[in-house]
C-alpha cells in the first residue's frame, strides 16, 4: 500500500502533498523513513531511493541559480545584493577576453573562530563575461590583413569616429599621429584616385611615408605625385562593454606592386589592452564589493541526490 501518512513538510500545501502521494502510489512504494537535516527533508526507502521534499515547499530552502551579467556594474550590483559570509570572487583573463565569477554561497570561516569553517554548496552563482564592443571587434578583425585601396579607404571612413590624437604626442615629430580629419582625407583621396599607377615608397625623417603615383589623364600617364601616408595612428576604444575607452596605437603599412597598392594596419600589443581592461574591472569590483578577487577558477563540488523524479 502506498503511504498516506507523509508528515506535513515546511510550508507545503495540500496540492503539493497530494502530488507526492500520487507519485508514490504510481511507483508502488510503501516503506520509507523521514530524515530531517537542517532545512532539508528527505524520504528514504530501504532499497536506497531518496525523495527530496523541497520541491513541495512554497519556497526553496535557499537561493540557487546562475546569473549571467553583461556589464561590470550589473555584476557588482548583483553581488552586493546577494552576498553572504562565504561569497568568493574569481577572475580569469586570456589574450582576447576576461571573465569573473561569484560563488555567492561558498565556504567561509565562522567568527570569532577563524578555524571553524562553514561549508557552502555554491549553488548560487553570478558570472560576468567581458564581451568585446563592436568597435574593438571591428578593428581587431582587420588587423594584420592586406586590404586593397578601395576596401581600406571605406574601412577608414566607416570607422573614423574611433580615431584620436593622443594628448602630448602630437608635437613629437618622431611619432606624429594623424587626426581624424587627416585620415578621412586620406580615405577620400584613395577613393577618388582609382585610375592611378602607384610607384616608389619614400620614408621621411619625421616618420611619415610617401607613396608616389601617376594619374591616367585622357589615356596617358601624368607626372609623379606624392601621397602622404602616416606611419602610425591612434584609436580611443572601449574594448569591453561597460569599460572606459583606452588608447590603442596601430602601425600603418602599404605595398606597391604592379602599379597597385595594398594597405594594412597592425594593432600594437592588443593583449595588453585586454589585460589593462581586465585589471581595471577587477579593481572596480574589489573596491565596490569590498571583496578580494582571486585570479583563477574554482570548481565547486556537485551534489548529486538520487530522486524518484
Amino acid at each position: 500500500m502506498p503511504p498516506t501518512d507523509i508528515p506535513p513538510t515546511r510550508a507545503s500545501g495540500p496540492a503539493e502533498q497530494a502530488n507526492v502521494i500520487a507519485q508514490l502510489a504510481r511507483e508502488g512504494v510503501a516503506r520509507y523513513r523521514r530524515e530531517v537535516s537542517g532545512s532539508t527533508e528527505l524520504l528514504i526507502w530501504p532499497e536506497g531511493r531518496v525523495l527530496d521534499l523541497e520541491s513541495t515547499y512554497r519556497e526553496p530552502n535557499r537561493k540557487r541559480g546562475s546569473a549571467a551579467l553583461q556589464t561590470p556594474d550589473s555584476f557588482i550590483a548583483y553581488v552586493k545584493t546577494h552576498a553572504t559570509a562565504g561569497t568568493t570572487l574569481t577572475g580569469t583573463v586570456t589574450e582576447k577576453a576576461g571573465s569573473f565569477v561569484a560563488l555567492l554561497d561558498y565556504h567561509h570561516a565562522s567568527k570569532p573562530n577563524p578555524h571553524d569553517d562553514t561549508a557552502g554548496w555554491a549553488e548560487h552563482t553570478a558570472s560576468l563575461a567581458l564581451a568585446a564592443t563592436p568597435e574593438w571587434a571591428r578593428w581587431l578583425a582587420k588587423s594584420g590583413t592586406d586590404l586593397d585601396q578601395k576596401t581600406f579607404a571605406e574601412f577608414l571612413e566607416d570607422n573614423a569616429p574611433d580615431i584620436t590624437v593622443p594628448e602630448g604626442l602630437e608635437a613629437r615629430q618622431s611619432e606624429k599621429f594623424p587626426s581624424q580629419q587627416e585620415l578621412v582625407s586620406l580615405a577620400l583621396t584613395l577613393q577618388v584616385k582609382t585610375d592611378v599607377q602607384f610607384g616608389n615608397q619614400i620614408r621621411l625623417q619625421n616618420g611619415e611615408q610617401q607613396l608616389t603615383y601617376r594619374e591616367n589623364i585622357e589615356g596617358s600617364w601624368g607626372g609623379d605625385n606624392k601621397l602622404a601616408i602616416p606611419a602610425k595612428f591612434a584609436l580611443a576604444i572601449a574594448p569591453f562593454a561597460g569599460t572606459p575607452k583606452y588608447l590603442v596605437t596601430a602601425r600603418l603599412r602599404y605595398r606597391a606592386a604592379g602599379g597597385k597598392a595594398s594597405f594594412r594596419y597592425e594593432i600594437e600589443r592588443p593583449h595588453k589592452i585586454v589585460e589593462d581592461a581586465f585589471n581595471d574591472v577587477k579593481k572596480k569590483i574589489e573596491a565596490e564589493t569590498e571583496r578580494h578577487v582571486l585570479v583563477g577558477t574554482i570548481t565547486p563540488y556537485e551534489r548529486k541526490l538520487r530522486s524518484l523524479t
